[in-house]
Formats: structure tokens, C-alpha cells, sequence
């Protein structure tokens, strides 16, 4: 077999007959040809609509002539007056093969008319939707009595790790995110996710913030592994990543704090872009935070307890420290036998954590996150998730805090008195009510 990747980055726009130019579609395509077979050509737009043709005629053993990757690569490319373009193309081959070029034009041309009959299905389908959800509308609200829809939250919880949520599996949550970094490393276990989906729990992959062009491409590269392993959905840091995993059916796209949700137009516009839900931005005093969720219908999030990160790097200093980069350029690993943290003028420590594969880290606040004591006030948001962030915490004192904040959803007040020991403790250590009470200084 012989592989070919091709990246096009480069705009490409198409005359109109208003003597403007518009902008042409990209498209995605998966070529695949082997001896005594036709070809198998697949096509995937910017909304997700995906098309697979096979074409009539079987290749045969080349006798002078053999069909190269770059020649089907030329074939593929001549889009001539379509409104598409390729932005990616993906040729899979046995070597000495013979097919006639038309065969490849062919399947081209009847591959295009199947994506172009998708993009017209997808938006009829996607007008008698919105005609529904008018007539749903319409019963639901009436003149200036406007009703408002009551969600009944539920508890996300944000791991560290994989092997944390072997642990925590059968305890009181609606969605886990578990970090992107532990699926390429082999250290998550299909099954495990699968028992968990079918209990009607999420499980969502937890991308970075910031995403490297390297890391962008081994995401891309494993796009299948992620589907093939049943995630209900990814936590995406950035707007890169939102085309990417569009093309993926029945999966969620939720935006992480990092896209600063601060009102309705922000939420309007990436819903418009097709992401499903938002951790809203824990710098936004309550009474924001009612008019965003009360403006949309976004699976929001609202951070309720742990540390929130201050900082992100690039460049690791614990290395940069206790090692001499000069040596060798490949990780140390050297994080991960310690804890770390930095320590300012006043012998505050900020905890941090590490991306081990990558040298990545984050600083954190130096105080928890608890809004415990203040959740009556929290509760009346219309949120659809209260959010959990795990990182140094005692792990034998997880189940106790996810139990605190489910039984405070539910209004039981008694559950301070009975996680009272561990409440002072958070005190102690020194705890934070954030921005929602204040705003931003």
C-alpha cells in the first residue's frame, strides 16, 4: 500500500454573477483503490455531511502504464466550476494498478452530485426544524407572559486522569471529562467508557486550551480512534478545534471557560457555529451569568467547586530548573515525581500541573473554589451542569464532595452539617467565592 496526506490552506473563491467572488467549500476526501476492486471514494464538507461512491470499473495490473498517487491526486482536484474545493485529500493504494482516468473523473463527478444533494437535504431538514420549534414556541409563550423552561441540573465532574474515573464510575455525576492526552497513550479503556454511556452518564474527551499545529494533526490523524471509543462528546479550549470534530455524527461539542462567554452574542454566535454547550466564564457575576442561560439553549455549565487555573506555558520551568535542556530535547518526565508549585512574595503557593508528554503546564489558583455555603443562591440559575474541577484533591475525599453538591441541587441543606469536617477543612486551607458575587475588580 502506498500513502499520500495533501493540505491546501490557501482560499480559493469561485466568479458570481455579480461580478463578486464567493468563497468556495472546502471538502475532505478518502481515496481508496485496490487490484480487482472499483474505486471507494468518500467526501466530507464543513457541516459534516459525508458521501462514499464506488465507481464501475475494477482496477487491473498495470502492464506499461501504472496509476500513481499524484496523478489521482490531479484528478481529484479538478473541480473546475463546482463550489468546492480540496482541503485535505487521503489516497490509499496498492501499487502497480491500471484504471483510466475517466473511471477516476467519473467517480469525482457522481461523488459531487451525492454531497451536493446532502447540503440541500441537511438545510431543508434544517428549515422544517425551525418552522417546529415556532410552532413549539408559540405555545410556549404567550404575548409578554414569556414561560421559561426549568432544566434540572446535574453535577460534571473534570478529571486528572483516567484510572480516577475507574474509581468514581458508579458515583453521583452526568458527564466526566477525562484528558485527551491518556486515550494516544493507550491508558483508556474503550469498555469502560461504554458500561459508563449506557448507565446514561457522558463521557467526553478534554482537549487542551491552547493546541499546538503538531497536536492539531495527531488529533486529526486519530479522529476515528476518538469515535470508535464511544465518546459522547469533546471539551474544546479553542476555535480550531470546532470545524475539526463537526464531522463526527451524534457527538457534542462543548466549549470550555477559555472562549470568556460573557453574553448572549458570544453563546448566539458559536451556537451558530455548532457547538452544543459552554462552561461559562467564572469571572461573570450571577446576574450575567442568568441572562446568558436565560438567552439560549446551550447545555451551560457553571464552575461550582475546585481550582480554576490562572496561567497556561508552553515551556516547562520545573526542567528548566533541575535539568539542562542542552542534554536532550525529549521530555524529562521529571513532573511527575513530585508536586510543584510557585510561590510568591508572600509565601502563597500556587499549585501546578503538568502535560507530561507535551511540557505543557498550568498554574492555579492557590485557593479552592467553594460555593457550598452560597449554592441556594446558585441553584436558582437555570444551568444544566454544575461543574466539579478535580486536580490535588485528596482522592479520598471526592465522593464526599460530589455528594455534597448533589444533594445541595437537590435543596437539602442538612448535607453542610454532615460534610461540616470537610467544609472546615476547605476553610482552613483557604477557599474563594470567585467573581460571582462581586464581579471583576
Amino acid at each position: 500500500m502506498s500513502l499520500i496526506y495533501c493540505q491546501f490552506s490557501k482560499c480559493l473563491s469561485l466568479p458570481y454573477s455579480s461580478g463578486k467572488l464567493l468563497k468556495k467549500v472546502p471538502l475532505i476526501a478518502e481515496f481508496s483503490l485496490s487490484y480487482g476492486n472499483p474505486i471507494e471514494l468518500a467526501l466530507v464538507d464543513e457541516d459534516g455531511n459525508k458521501v462514499k461512491v464506488r465507481g464501475k470499473r475494477a482496477a487491473e495490473e498495470a502492464q506499461k502504464v501504472k496509476l500513481i498517487p499524484e496523478k489521482v491526486l490531479e484528478q481529484l482536484e479538478s473541480m473546475g466550476n463546482t463550489p468546492f474545493y480540496l482541503e485535505k485529500t487521503e489516497i490509499q493504494m496498492d501499487d502497480q494498478l491500471f484504471l483510466p482516468l475517466s473511471e477516476i473523473n467519473d467517480t469525482r463527478r457522481k461523488a459531487i452530485e451525492e454531497i451536493i444533494k446532502e447540503r440541500i437535504k441537511r438545510r431543508e431538514k434544517k428549515c422544517e426544524k425551525e418552522k417546529v420549534f415556532k410552532g413549539k414556541l408559540t405555545n410556549l409563550f404567550k404575548d409578554s407572559d414569556r414561560q421559561i423552561i426549568k432544566k434540572s441540573p446535574k453535577i460534571s465532574v473534570v478529571l486528572p486522569n483516567f484510572e480516577l474515573l475507574l474509581k468514581i464510575k458508579n458515583l453521583d455525576f452526568a458527564r466526566v471529562y477525562i484528558p485527551w492526552n491518556q486515550l494516544f497513550e493507550d491508558k483508556i479503556i474503550p469498555s469502560v467508557i461504554e458500561k459508563i454511556t449506557l448507565k446514561g452518564k457522558e463521557v467526553f474527551i478534554a482537549f487542551p486550551r491552547i493546541t499546538m499545529k503538531s497536536e492539531m494533526e495527531h488529533i486529526y490523524n486519530n479522529i476515528k480512534k476518538i469515535e470508535n471509543y464511544g465518546f459522547s462528546g469533546a471539551l474544546i479550549g479553542n476555535y480550531g478545534l470546532i470545524k475539526m470534530f463537526k464531522i463526527l455524527k451524534d457527538f457534542k461539542i462543548q466549549a470550555d471557560y477559555s472562549f470568556n462567554f460573557i453574553n448572549r452574542f458570544t453563546v448566539q454566535a458559536l451556537e451558530n457555529m455548532g457547538v452544543n454547550g459552554a462552561i461559562l466564564s467564572p469571572e461573570l457575576e450571577l446576574k450575567q451569568i442568568e441572562n446568558i442561560i436565560d438567552s439560549n439553549r446551550f447545555d451551560t455549565e457553571i464552575f461550582v467547586h475546585g481550582r480554576i487555573p490562572l496561567m497556561i506555558g508552553k515551556y516547562c520551568p520545573i526542567r528548566s530548573v533541575l535539568q539542562d535542556q542542552n542534554k536532550n530535547e525529549n521530555p524529562c518526565y521529571i513532573c511527575k515525581k513530585n508536586s510543584y508549585g510557585l510561590k510568591d512574595r508572600t509565601g502563597v503557593i500556587f499549585p501546578m500541573e503538568f502535560n507530561p508528554g507535551q511540557c505543557h503546564f498550568e498554574v492555579l489558583n492557590s485557593k479552592v473554589l467553594c460555593l457550598a455555603w452560597d449554592f441556594e443562591e446558585v441553584r436558582k440559575l437555570n444551568s444544566k451542569f454544575f461543574r466539579i474541577n478535580i486536580t490535588n484533591e485528596d482522592e479520598r475525599n471526592i465522593p464526599d464532595i460530589l455528594d455534597l453538591y448533589s444533594k445541595l441541587i437537590e435543596n437539602d441543606t442538612k448535607v453542610l452539617e454532615k460534610y461540616k469536617q470537610l467544609l472546615e477543612k476547605v476553610k482552613m486551607e483557604g477557599f474563594t467565592r470567585g467573581h460571582y458575587f462581586r464581579g471583576v475588580e
